[in-house]
């Protein structure tokens, strides 16, 4: 039977304003229970370079090195070449900045102020994606390795262990559909129900390993309930 989750919602404001081969791919392991992974299908990630679509220079070869890094750091998936991996987390850096130089660092060490990177991550085996284009900022390399981490599911959490840190999912590994009917509405706000729920549910396929299906298909149901909706002027025109 699904589990039921009911959420109440009070509102202040919303505004809704590389080419892949599969010879010599190992056969995928069964799944196990209890896997410590966001993906329960899902053991290893390819990072190709990264397409650079900026005027920065070499950039692709630090960003992408520095997302490698993060997934071996993380200990979460293992870091495969494109033919033995079973995902791909292919990107594009769309913009990089560099920060004033203020003569407190060498000149060899770029200081960024914004780096923006645009990527996918996709399943080898069935080209299926999991995860669309999602883009994430940040001020350095470290930071877009640990934001493209954040946004498949791994996040640093600090555990009592000799190491200091380690990583883990944010997510439920007993959990893959959610079915998100649509909300109560309590509020004075008419039609706000249906943007809501849909915004929600935009979310959970673009920013989580969960797929949204229907109720009957689901392994659990998030129920809303609008409370209030509050809106604040931004600006007036007294013309």
């Amino acid at each position: 039977m699904a589990a039921r989750l009911l959420i109440l919602c009070t509102l202040l404001l919303l505004a809704m304003g590389c080419g892949y081969s599969q010879y010599n791919r190992p056969q995928r392991p069964a799944d196990s229970a209890g896997s410590p992974l966001p993906r329960h299908d899902v053991r290893s990630i390819a990072v190709p370079t990264f397409q650079n679509a900026s005027k920065a220079s070499g950039a692709e070869v630090t960003i992408t090195q520095a997302v490698r890094d993060a997934i071996v750091t993380s200990s979460v998936y293992k870091l495969h070449e494109m033919q033995q991996a079973d995902s791909a987390l292919e990107g594009r850096i769309v913009a990089v900045e560099y920060a004033r130089h203020t003569g407190t660092t060498r000149e060899s060490e770029p200081q960024y102020s914004k780096i923006e990177l645009e990527f996918r991550w996709r399943d080898l085996w069935t080209e299926k994606p999991l995860m669309d284009w999602t883009t994430v900022r940040a001020t350095s390399p470290e930071g877009i390795g640990e934001a493209v981490l954040a946004s498949i599911g791994i996040s640093p959490v600090q555990v009592a262990a000799r190491d200091g840190y380690t990583w883990h999912s944010l997510y439920r590994q007993d959990v893959r559909t959610v079915a998100v009917p649509i909300f109560t509405n309590r509020s004075y706000t008419r039609g706000i129900e249906f943007q809501l729920t849909k915004a929600i549910s935009n979310y959970i396929e673009s920013a989580t390993p969960y797929k949204v299906v229907s109720r009957e298909h689901a392994d659990t149901i998030l129920e809303g309930e609008i409370v209030s909706v509050e809106g604040n002027v931004l600006s007036s025109d007294r013309r």
